[in-house]
């Protein structure tokens, strides 16, 4: 009988070794491992992976010189100038010179009006710009390495978040896959009931009643049967769903699952719990994080130092025979007064990682207070399933007892009917505790961190 003893029949001991020497994954563990390769919600978490290295290798880049191909061409009209008088100064000795020498080599010129604007005039270059000292790039380069294994601890928590939620789904499957089984079976106890009972009442054992008891308990098992098919295909629809198929695909079920394979320890599980969940590590790397964008915040009052190479050509037109030059330059840049932008964004930081600081404390606390209450719901789920247990050993010999009693006609077909249903609403019971056992001990290893 499936799930019905806690202790686990040779038989499944047996399919469970096999399985171990094999190496071969039980139904429940494929499912988790399909889940993980198709649920959406680990394929998002991945798609952020991607984006923080991206995000990172940004942050690398910025170490590097960056080249630069700058081109302008200016027309100019108008606008300032200047007058030079050449023409006045060096006329006057032209004309001398071409006297003494009897002539005319010394020709007159202009005076010149020479605009600012430069017309005609074009700029090519190509400028490499490298880093030397810069604070801001080297925290943010930190922090960008440390929000990459951030999102890493991310993925683990969506990852431990849908093993919980597929388990019990399986398991949540499994109990209503065993309770159309058990309704079954009623049924077609119920008809061989109807069957005996015709046959006493031709033997003038029974009264016709006996028959319209039978049937009147039959019409009602069967719409029992009909709600338990439905919450089959509902808890196998929805199993399906986070599997990331179609919604009607079958399920196998696993017979070999019994509760009671694990004895926790609460102070193994709670002294363990911080170091195992992944939401706090998760925490802790987003603390580290904001410490380097605090060191980033403060080290903007340092100044940064570049290196400028330019090497292209300028002059008027594009003439590139005599036009090419070649420019180096150092720059130091040093912010000393941002009207206290500064100082407030190093304020907002540090008021960041104190309210981290207060959530990691809130979360450690929360962890614990999951396990303990996830270890008193096993804890209530295995006494709950020794309850059943008992009770449904009980029905079943109270049953068998009215049964050979009514054989003998020592008891009337209600009585029978009373045992027959407790009996099976016992089966039920132990059936839906078996399986509160099971997802409660899935719920604890969750909690207390365990895959």
């Amino acid at each position: 009988m499936f799930l019905m003893r806690l202790s686990i029949p040779t038989f499944f001991v047996f399919i469970l070794a096999s399985q171990m020497m094999l190496g071969q994954s039980s139904p429940m563990q494929m499912y988790v491992e399909e889940a993980l390769a198709n649920n959406p919600d680990r394929t998002r978490a991945e798609l952020a992976i991607k984006q923080q290295e991206l995000r990172l290798k940004q942050a690398n880049g910025l170490f590097l010189p960056s080249v630069a191909l700058n081109a302008t061409y200016t027309l100019a009209a108008g606008g300032r100038s200047i007058d030079f008088p050449v023409g006045d100064l060096l006329n006057p000795v032209y004309s001398t010179l071409n006297q003494l020498t009897e002539t005319n080599s010394f020709p007159m010129i202009e005076n010149v009006n020479e605009q600012f604007l430069p017309n005609n005039f074009q700029e090519t270059n190509l400028r490499i710009i490298q880093p030397i000292f810069n604070p801001d790039i080297i925290a943010n380069k930190r922090a960008q390495e440390i929000l990459l294994d951030a999102e890493k601890t991310s993925l683990l928590i969506t990852e431990n978040e849908l093993i919980r939620d597929v388990k019990d789904a399986y398991l949540g499957y499994l109990q209503a896959v065993e309770q159309v089984r058990i309704y079954q079976e009623t049924e077609g106890l119920l008809r061989e009931q109807i069957r005996v009972n015709e046959r006493l009442i031709a033997a003038n054992k029974v009264t016709p009643d006996a028959v319209s008891q039978a049937q009147l308990a039959l019409s009602q098992w069967k719409g029992n049967l009909a709600r338990a098919w439905q919450q089959e295909a509902s808890a196998r629809a929805f199993l399906n769903l986070l599997l990331g198929r179609d919604l009607q695909a079958e399920i196998i079920a696993d017979t070999s699952l019994v509760p009671g394979q694990w004895t926790p320890e609460l102070d193994q599980l709670l002294a363990g719990v911080l170091t195992s969940r992944s939401e706090g590590l998760f925490l802790d790397q987003q603390q580290d994080a904001q410490q380097w964008d605090l060191k980033r915040r403060q080290g903007q009052w340092l100044p940064s130092l570049n290196v400028v190479s330019d090497a292209g050509f300028q002059g008027f037109g594009y003439d590139f025979s005599d036009q090419g030059f070649i420019l180096g330059q150092a720059a130091l840049s040093w912010n000393l007064y941002q009207g206290g932008q500064r100082s407030a964004a190093i304020q907002e930081a540090e008021i960041e990682a104190s309210r981290l600081n207060l959530q990691a404390i809130q979360l450690d606390r929360q962890l614990q207070l999951q396990v303990e209450q996830a270890y008193y719901g096993w804890i209530a789920a295995r006494d709950g399933h020794e309850a059943a247990v008992e009770a449904e050993h009980h029905a079943a010999r109270l049953y068998r007892q009215t049964n050979q009693r009514y054989l003998e006609g020592q008891v009337n077909a209600l009585l029978l009917e009373q045992a027959r249903s407790s009996w099976i609403q016992a089966r039920l019971a132990l059936n839906a505790a078996a399986f509160q056992w099971l997802s409660a001990e899935n719920q604890l290893q969750f909690a207390a961190g365990k895959r």
